[in-house]
């Protein structure tokens, strides 16, 4: 894929989010089918997990406020995603 397609990009805003706001702990999943290439992106105030299964690959973002504002994006490419709710932070381990 040169471009992306709009046609193929789903998007679900959750409770709490808005096109707009917030921004910070806003966060995304991007998930893929690997059956129909169809690209599924969820906005909300937590990662969606129910979203993640073992067909597809996953993108998760979010916005941190630190003396700068970032962009967090983690890339997981057939991997088991670890959420750590203590600190807020995810590993992955091998399946």
């Amino acid at each position: 894929m040169n471009r992306l397609d709009p046609d193929i990009l789903f998007i679900e805003l959750r409770d709490g989010v808005t096109l707009t706001e917030p921004i910070i702990g806003r966060k995304y999943t991007l998930t893929h089918s690997d059956i129909t290439a169809e690209l599924f992106l969820t906005i909300g105030l937590q990662y969606a997990f129910d979203r993640i299964s073992d067909m597809r690959d996953e993108v998760l973002a979010q916005w941190v406020m630190d003396e700068y504002l970032y962009l967090y994006v983690y890339v997981y490419v057939d991997a088991w995603l670890i959420w750590n709710e203590e600190d807020g932070r995810i590993n992955n381990t091998d399946k």
